[in-house]
Formats: C-alpha cells, sequence, structure tokens
C-alpha cells in the first residue's frame, strides 16, 4: 500500500510503539475505581478493570458533571491524576527503547522528514522518558493528553501535532501500536500504519490501518530508505 505523497513527517505513539512502558495497569485500575467509589457515589457497575484507565477517567467525569458542577470535577481530576501518575513515574524509569527505535529516528530525521510524538502520558512523563532514552532531539513537538480536551482516537489529538509541526494531515504518517492510534489517523486523514505488537494486523487494519508493519526498520521501506545490517 503505498504511502500518501509526498509524506513530510512521522507522527509517532510512544508506550508501546517506541519503548516499553510497563505500568501495572491492574494495580492502577484497582487504586483508582477505589478512589473513585470511596469518594463520590458512582453506579457500582460504571467502572470496569478492563477499561483503559482515560475511559474510567471519562465515565467519571461525565457521571459526576450530571449532579455537579465542572468547576468541581477539575479539583477532583487532580487527585485523579496524582494516583495515575504515581504509577507512570514509577513505569517511566523502567522504560526501555524498543529495538531499532534510534536507529530508525536517525535515518528519517537525516533525510528530512518531521518527527513528532503524540502519547496519552503527561508531557512532564513524556519528556522525562524521551531525554533518559537519548532521543528528545529527534522530536519537534510532543501532543500530550495534558496538550488537548479530546485525546485519541479524537483527531483533536493528532491535529494538535501536525499544527505544531505546520503539516496537513494529508502529508502526514502515523505509525502506532494500539487501534486508537489508528482510528485517530484515518479520522484526521493522515496515512495511519500499524506495527504489530500487541495487537494483530487485522485488528489495527479494522481500525484504519492502511498497511501494517512487523517492527519499526520496516516504515523505512516506505520512504526508499533502509537500515544497513538490517
Amino acid at each position: 500500500m503505498p504511502l500518501n505523497k509526498p509524506i513530510k513527517a512521522v507522527v509517532f505513539d510512544l508506550d508501546g510503539t517506541l519503548v516499553h512502558f510497563k505500568i501495572n495497569f491492574m494495580a492502577l485500575r484497582t487504586e483508582l475505581i477505589e478512589f473513585l467509589h470511596s469518594s463520590f457515589n458512582f453506579p457500582k457497575d460504571l467502572f470496569s478493570l478492563s477499561d483503559l484507565i482515560m475511559v474510567t477517567v471519562e465515565k467519571a467525569r461525565c457521571c459526576f458533571i450530571e449532579k455537579h458542577s465542572i468547576s468541581k470535577w477539575k479539583a477532583y481530576r487532580e487527585k485523579i491524576e496524582q494516583i495515575i501518575k504515581k504509577y507512570e513515574w514509577k513505569a517511566a524509569k523502567e522504560t526501555k527503547l524498543v529495538p531499532f527505535t534510534l536507529e530508525t529516528l536517525e535515518i528519517l530525521s537525516q533525510n528530512d522528514i518531521k518527527l513528532g510524538i503524540f502519547t496519552l502520558e503527561p508531557k512532564d512523563i513524556a519528556r522525562f522518558i524521551l531525554k533518559r532514552m537519548e532521543i528528545d532531539g529527534y522530536f519537534e513537538v510532543i501532543s500530550s493528553r495534558t496538550d488537548v480536551e479530546n485525546l485519541k482516537p479524537h483527531p483533536e489529538h493528532l491535529l494538535f501535532a501536525l499544527n505544531k509541526l505546520q503539516v496537513t494531515a494529508k502529508h502526514a504518517a502515523v505509525c502506532g501500536d494500539h487501534p486508537m492510534d489508528m482510528e485517530c489517523a484515518a479520522r484526521t486523514g493522515a496515512f495511519p500504519i500499524g506495527i504489530v505488537y500487541m495487537h494483530p494486523a487485522s485488528e489495527l487494519i479494522k481500525h484504519g490501518a492502511r498497511t501494517c508493519i512487523k517492527s519499526l526498520p520496516d516504515l523505512l521501506g516506505f520512504f526508499n530508505l533502509k537500515l544497513n545490517a538490517y
């Protein structure tokens, strides 16, 4: 499947695409749900341990503002953020690069491809990870959950990065390992490239991926580039 031409930028997901960011999600979900139930009379069946963290937070927000003001939610949200970031910081300090991340970014950068990140992590943690992995210099923009109101798969999350890069969606590719990365790219009009790690190609394609790769160096082939000795 050919890329839209010409591609001027690639926006990457972070967790699971460029780095291994292993949060203890079960412990986080458990603590978060316990806090929500102890702090507010939410319906007992509203939350599930299988939900994504941001899905749980959004369910809580929608239910909360039905009875209270959005200003009261903001104070409540700060405590939720503290719980989430406790687990994120622990994982950030143990993060490891996905194989060939550095080499792939270097070749793309050398060939004048603009690079960006869009991630569900907050800006401070994303920056910490990129700096710790010594890849922060490759990215012109980080679009994090603290930068936008609507997170992926909503187009706003990706459009924030593209606007900062000064690249239109039709001239951008998105590389991510999660179905919502693909859905976000497709809804925005960018070219979605799924990387097959945790989710099979069939699922990524179902959510909008135009093509799938098995490792980061495979991305270079779309630009007629290659990694030496790969």
